[in-house]
């Protein structure tokens, strides 16, 4: 995904990835870890205009990483642009995932995360979703 053009991403996404992704991430709920969670974010992160549709089949198995390890969060405070623009929701339903229930202080760059959220969509900084992950970034 990472070295497909931007206008090739989507079909790419549609025909290769998101097929084989389904056919072989583990289905076995004990194989989900926290610790693929970073890889499956990279994942995310690269589908560019293909995130709504990719975000809507990867974000079931993420789980959330561990505490002051939240290296996902980081890269998602960094990706381009066109992942927030794209799918804003799913941009909040990704850092949900990611961040769970961790504790205040501890999702490195999640504030950063946030305010590219709220100005792509700001009627989502009145969810409870994002309320509650904005009280984890202090």
């Amino acid at each position: 995904m990472e070295k497909a053009q931007p206008n090739e991403k989507l079909a790419k996404w549609r025909d290769i990835v998101s097929p084989v992704f389904l056919s072989i991430w583990p289905l076995d709920v004990e194989l989900r870890t926290s610790a693929s969670t970073f890889k499956l974010v990279q994942i995310l992160l690269a589908t560019g205009n293909a995130f709504p549709e990719a975000a809507e089949a990867v974000i079931p198995f993420i789980r959330s990483e561990v505490p002051h390890q939240h290296t996902g969060v980081f890269a998602i405070s960094r990706a381009d642009d066109v992942i927030y623009s794209s799918s804003p929701e799913k941009v909040l339903d990704l850092l949900v995932a990611v961040v769970g229930d961790a504790p205040a202080g501890s999702a490195y760059d999640l504030d950063k995360a946030l305010d590219r959220l709220q100005s792509h969509a700001p009627q989502l900084a009145a969810t409870r979703k994002f309320q509650k992950l904005l009280s984890l970034s202090a």
